[in-house]
C-alpha cells in the first residue's frame, strides 16, 4: 500500500482557495452556533442520553473498553481529554469540542484531496458545505457528539494520506477508524482494497503498512478475547441484535420494512432513503465510467454504502445515511472531472444557494424531531 497514488496538477494556490472558502466556513460556523442554541436553548434537549451517554460511560471505565456493541476508540479519546482539562469540562461540551475538532479535520481532509484533484475553489467550498450539511445527519450529528463525525475523519485523513503518498500514516489512521465505529469496517477494507489493486506490483509488499492498518483492531480483539474468553465478542453481539430485528427478508430488510410503514416519519424517512439509493446507484455508475486515478476509491465508499442499505435492519437502516456523507468525496472527483476545467467558475450560486438553505433546513427539523418525538 504504498507508491505512486493518483496525482493532479493542482490549480489554484491555496490563498485563492482559502478566500473562496472562508466566507462558507464562516456560514458553517454561525450555522453550528445556531444549531447548539435550537437544540439547548429553544429544545432543552438533554444531549446526555443513548449512544452520548453510553460512550461517556465507557469512558469512565476506559480499563475495560470491551463494550460488545461499541469498539472503544471515541470513549478512550474522551478519557484520555477528560483527564488532560481536569475533569473541568462538563460530559456534553467535551464530546461537543472533540467532535468539532474532527469536523474540523474532516474539512482539512476533504481540502487536501480537493487541491490534489484540482477542483475549483468554489466547487471545494460547496462539497465542504454539502458535507457538514448532509441531510438531517450533518451538523446534528456534531452537536449531538455521537462517534460518527470523529470516526469518519479519521477515515478521511487516512484517504488523504493514503492517495497523497503517504501510505504508513494513512494506513495508521484507517486503522483506528476501525476502532472507532464499526460502520467503517466496509469501507476501510474496499478502500485498502482498492488501493492495493491501485498500485504496483513492488508498492503491494510494504508490510508495514499493512500491520499499521490491523494492529489497533487486532490489539482490541486479543484483549477482548482475554476479558470474554470468546473469540466472537467484538462482532457476536451486534449479529444477535440484528438477527432479532430482521424479518424474513435477508437483504434490503430495513428498506422495505420502512416502506411499508404509513406513518409520516416512514414516509420521509422512506423517500430520503429511497433518494439516497438513487444517488448511490448514479454515483457508481458514473464512477465505474469516470478517472482511473479515483475510479477504484469513488467504487469503495459507493458500495459500502450499498452494502449499508441491503444488509442493515430497520433499526439500523439510518446508519446509511449518517455515513454516506463519505459519498461528498466520489462526488466532488466526479463534478471535478466533468465540470471543474470546463466551467471554473461552476456551480453558479443561483442554483447552489436554494440547495444549501434546504440542506440547513433538514438540521433543524431532524433535531426538533429527536427533542419532540423520539427522545420526549
Amino acid at each position: 500500500m504504498s507508491g505512486e497514488g493518483p496525482r493532479v496538477t493542482v490549480g489554484e494556490p491555496h490563498g485563492a482557495r482559502f478566500r473562496e472558502l472562508l466566507p462558507w466556513l464562516v456560514g458553517l460556523g454561525v450555522a453550528y452556533v445556531a444549531l447548539i442554541l435550537f437544540f439547548d436553548a429553544y429544545l432543552r434537549y438533554h444531549s446526555l442520553n443513548s449512544d452520548v451517554l453510553w460512550y461517556w460511560t465507557d469512558s469512565l471505565h476506559w480499563q475495560t473498553p470491551f463494550n460488545p456493541y461499541h469498539v472503544p476508540g471515541y470513549a478512550l479519546t474522551i478519557a484520555l481529554f477528560r483527564s488532560l482539562t481536569l475533569g473541568l469540562v462538563g460530559p456534553v461540551a467535551l464530546m461537543r469540542a472533540l467532535n468539532l475538532a474532527a469536523l474540523a479535520a474532516c474539512i482539512a481532509s476533504i481540502h487536501s484531496l480537493a487541491s490534489r484533484a484540482g477542483a475549483p475553489p468554489r466547487l471545494e467550498a460547496v462539497a465542504i458545505t454539502v458535507f457538514t450539511l448532509w441531510p438531517f445527519v450533518g451538523l446534528v450529528n456534531v452537536v449531538d457528539p455521537l462517534a460518527d463525525t470523529p470516526a469518519i475523519a479519521l477515515f478521511l485523513s487516512g484517504t488523504a494520506l493514503l492517495i497523497g503518498d503517504r501510505p504508513r500514516t494513512g494506513s495508521f489512521l484507517l486503522g483506528l477508524a476501525l476502532v472507532f465505529h464499526k460502520a467503517m469496517w466496509p469501507f476501510v477494507a474496499l478502500l485498502v482494497l482498492a488501493d492495493v489493486v491501485h498500485r504496483d506490483r513492488k508498492a503491494r509488499r510494504d508490510w508495514i503498512a499493512g500491520l499499521l492498518l490491523v494492529t489497533p483492531l487486532i490489539t482490541l480483539w486479543i484483549a477482548g478475547v482475554v476479558h470474554y474468553q470468546s473469540l466472537s465478542w467484538v462482532f457476536a453481539r451486534s449479529l444477535e441484535v440484528g438477527s432479532k430485528t430482521r424479518e424474513s427478508l435477508p437483504l434490503l430488510e430495513g428498506l422495505i420494512w420502512t416502506l411499508r410503514q404509513g406513518d409520516a416519519k416512514d414516509i420521509v424517512k422512506s423517500t430520503v432513503l429511497l433518494a439516497l439509493c438513487l444517488l448511490v446507484t448514479v454515483v457508481f455508475i458514473l464512477s465505474w465510467r469516470g478517472r482511473a486515478a479515483t475510479r477504484g476509491y469513488s467504487l469503495a465508499i459507493t458500495v459500502g454504502t450499498a452494502i449499508f442499505l441491503a444488509t442493515l435492519t430497520h433499526r439500523e437502516i439510518w446508519a446509511a445515511l449518517r455515513f454516506s456523507r463519505l459519498l461528498i468525496l466520489p462526488l466532488l472527483w466526479l463534478a471535478t472531472e466533468r465540470l471543474g476545467d470546463e466551467r471554473p467558475a461552476w456551480p453558479r450560486m443561483a442554483a447552489v444557494m436554494p440547495m444549501i438553505g434546504v440542506l440547513l433546513a433538514t438540521q433543524f427539523a431532524f433535531a426538533y424531531y429527536m427533542a419532540r418525538y423520539y427522545f420526549h
